[in-house]
């Protein structure tokens, strides 16, 4: 006590001061161990429990009334709280464990902790919503038409219908059978789906079923009887697709596989079947089909979920990986990078362009230029970073690692870095978290000659903030070209290159390679009437492919 008078200071100051530090210490002491305990930033995804809800649904229909009628039975593991949301469905009756319940009002959320099965009955009229449609010819219901369990479910579904009608839902496995003039369906999903996701069922009394067998895979057409006859060209472009992908991204993750024809909706993508709508349907050549894109969706969007909270990363990856690829076995994908180019440069100004993260589904022509096309060229140019094998072996390890989860854009990230042994932040970063379409140019040029060696010494540009660009560099000669790779990580970079001819001409980016804005002579005179699917035709007109500078002429 004494030692502490002798340093001048009052006793309690001394001891406040104590006291301070200690809080100090405590408080980071805290803070270190939590975020110790944090999950990792890099792993986001959201993965089903072991212990997982069982949801058992049975409906039925009023069709010309637009009606349905359900009897549901929830089974939660014990002690689970069950979060059930009705939206604007009808709630007719309600036990737990065989206890009945007061029903709450329309719309608000039920919040249990059952001590046994939830059983819920229900009704709903759906007669002209976009998502859900109930009439005599047949029915659409993919948007809370059942009360929805927060979190994950295992479902099994039982869909009473007219005779004559042809059902068709999430399932590895469906049973029909027929009674008392009705036609009963039993689908069999065992596989955990999200809320976000949920099931759907499509119905009609026009459907003509095909089907064929791929390695143990049911695959089948569900067309109207006027399309029956395009039954047998689509099953065989299945095979081929289903082959082609396997061996892209690994097994195809069901037993069961559909392409059902769709008079109401655009074509999208549900576990275990898609729907083309008429227009992709009627195309004379399957080539440009969007079922290169749907099917792809079968192992992102709809396999691996897209946690759409952290983005929607499956929109441009699955553009990448079908249409892209299309145009790359023709030997055309440049014309469709630059198909890309200029729409995103088209149709996206500074006002309105926001971080691909930010992305979650096509609302207008801006943000489906940043979904689809800034998307699928960014995923090109983490193909051209880390190599066509590790590329592949990545999104074929995700594939495998994140089944029936959500999965982010930061999982993705987790997922490359693991297979490549690299610190890919940077591009995940710039590509993924900010924004701006780079505008390189070639600011000088000068030539040396030395006996028969040439040395060029070249400056290029980017305006903006400064990204990191793999820019390829080619320089033309009479007998032939050279082709180099540079990196440019700054505002401005000079390089030096030696060559043994005399150089005619410099092209950057000749393939399209990068996410950059086009020059006024690239840009294509028409863009495709569909630039996300299928083939790109090549314009017959002498048009300047890449960024250009004869070395007897100052102009871009």
């Amino acid at each position: 006590m004494q030692g502490i008078k002798k340093l001048g200071q009052p006793f309690h100051l001394v001891h406040q001061r104590w006291l301070n530090l200690l809080k100090f210490l405590t408080m980071h002491i805290l803070l270190l161990l939590l975020l110790v305990c944090l999950p990792n930033s890099g792993h986001t995804a959201l993965r089903p429990p072991v212990a997982i809800t069982e949801y058992s649904l049975e409906i039925s229909f009023d069709l010309p009334r637009g009606k349905i009628h359900g009897q549901a039975v929830i089974q939660a593991p014990p002690g689970q709280k069950l979060i059930i949301h009705p939206g604007e469905l009808t709630l007719t009756k309600l036990t737990e464990n065989g206890r009945r319940k007061a029903v709450n009002r329309k719309g608000r959320p039920l919040i249990l902790v059952p001590q046994g099965p939830v059983n819920l009955t229900y009704e709903g009229v759906f007669k002209n919503s976009n998502e859900n449609r109930i009439d005599n010819d047949g029915l659409l219901l993919q948007e809370m038409w059942y009360p929805k369990v927060e979190g994950f479910c295992r479902f099994r579904l039982t869909a009473t219908l007219p005779a004559g009608f042809v059902a068709v839902s999430e399932a590895d496995h469906i049973i029909q059978e027929e009674k008392a003039g009705q036609a009963i369906f039993h689908f069999d999903f065992p596989y955990a789906i999200h809320e976000l996701e949920g099931i759907s069922l499509v119905a009609s009394n026009q459907f003509i079923t095909s089907r064929t067998n791929y390695k143990g895979i049911e695959l089948w057409t569900y067309f109207l009887s006027e399309d029956a006859p395009l039954a047998a060209g689509y099953l065989k472009k299945a095979k081929a697709l289903l082959e082609k992908y396997e061996g892209l991204l690994g097994p195809f993750p069901y037993r069961r596989f559909a392409i059902v024809e769709s008079a109401l909706r655009p074509s999208m993508a549900f576990p275990t079947y898609v729907l083309l709508g008429q227009i992709g349907l009627h195309q004379k050549d399957l080539e440009i089909s969007p079922l290169d894109h749907e099917i792809v969706h079968q192992w992102f969007g709809c396999a691996v979920f897209t946690y759409y909270d952290q983005g929607n990363w499956s929109e441009g990856l699955t553009t990448y990986l079908s249409s892209h690829m299309q145009n790359e076995e023709k030997k055309q994908d440049w014309l469709y990078r630059r198909a890309l180019l200029a729409d995103f440069q088209s149709q996206v100004n500074e006002m309105q362009e926001y971080p691909l993260r930010k992305f979650l589904e096509s609302r207008s022509a801006s943000s489906r230029a940043i979904g689809y096309a800034k998307g699928a060229m960014v995923f090109h140019m983490l193909r051209q970073e880390v190599g066509n094998q590790a590329f592949f072996a990545a999104l074929s390890q995700f594939s495998k690692n994140y089944q029936h989860a959500l999965a982010s854009w930061s999982d993705l990230q987790q997922i490359f870095e693991k297979v490549t042994g690299r610190n890919l932040a940077w591009f995940f970063r710039q590509w993924v978290d900010e924004v701006g379409q780079p505008q390189i140019a070639i600011k000088k040029i000068e030539v040396d000659k030395n006996n028969k060696e040439y040395t060029v010494n070249l400056v290029l540009s980017q305006e903006g903030k400064p990204k990191r660009l793999a820019l390829p560099v080619t320089f033309k000669g009479p007998e032939g070209n050279s082709d180099f790779q540079v990196e440019l990580d700054r505002r401005e970079k000079n390089y030096s290159f030696r060559l043994n001819f005399q150089p005619e001409a410099v092209v950057v980016d000749k393939d399209y390679t990068v996410f950059r804005a086009l020059l006024p002579a690239e840009y294509p005179p028409a863009r495709a009437p569909s630039l996300y699917i299928g083939n790109v035709a090549p314009n017959s007109e002498n048009i300047s492919r890449g960024i250009q500078r004869l070395f007897n002429s100052s102009a871009n």
